[in-house]
């Protein structure tokens, strides 16, 4: 009986994602320092390369032979990529929000996103100010807005790790980074309240209402 000949593992030419450019604003005294966000695209580049590694070992016929073993590596190969690769897309959203134009305090009056708070929140003032309640939430993560375009609902989450993220259905609108590497040398231990205030402050908001009206046709979808 002939041995049967072993399928080649696939190998990209590519990477399946590549890295994204980001040109920040420069903040001035009492924001985020260009080093900060600096260290911050490093930490990113990691989570980038660790899906891309992650997703050509998911595609080894090898590793789908051995899914069934004790220690189902197929399974665990799978776990770490959503975990890695939503740490690509979120840092990325949260970048975009910090390199546009700035300057505007709130979404345009006539926006989507405008609406959206209205229904949900109240306005934009009650929406800012659950997002910055929820900052105060004890341990690392996030906080996201997700919006449901066909039910017309938004809602602000924590998000604990980064494969746990949002209901489905929901596009990523907002994302504030509340890991400790994001705000720790410019705001100090204490400082997450004031940085949280920041990033609101800072945020472009035609970067936020673009994400809203894409929302339906998977701009951002989780």
């Amino acid at each position: 009986m002939m041995n049967a000949i072993p399928e080649p593992a696939v190998v990209r030419d590519d990477p399946a994602y590549r890295e994204m450019s980001f040109r920040f604003r420069e903040f001035g005294p009492g924001g985020l320092t260009a080093s900060t966000l600096a260290t911050h695209v490093e930490l990113y580049r990691g989570y980038l390369a660790q899906a891309n590694e992650l997703i050509d070992a998911v595609a080894d016929p090898a590793l789908r032979r051995a899914a069934a073993t004790v220690t189902r590596p197929r399974e665990s190969a799978s776990r770490r990529l959503s975990f890695e690769l939503n740490g690509v897309k979120l840092h990325e959203w949260y970048f975009e929000q910090l390199v546009g134009q700035g300057g505007a305090a709130a979404p345009a009056p006539s926006s989507v996103a405008a609406e959206a708070m209205d229904v949900a929140f109240g306005g934009f003032d009650g929406w800012r100010a659950d997002v910055a309640a929820l900052a105060a939430t004890r341990g690392i993560g996030w906080v996201v807005s997700g919006w449901d375009a066909p039910a017309g609902q938004l809602v602000n989450l924590w998000v604990d790790l980064h494969q746990l993220l949002l209901p489905a259905g929901h596009d990523v609108v907002f994302v504030l980074d509340l890991w400790e590497h994001a705000y720790w040398n410019d705001f100090g231990p204490k400082g997450r309240a004031a940085y949280a205030e920041f990033v609101l402050a800072s945020t472009d908001w035609q970067v936020v209402e673009a994400r809203f009206a894409r929302g339906g046709e998977g701009g951002t979808r989780r």
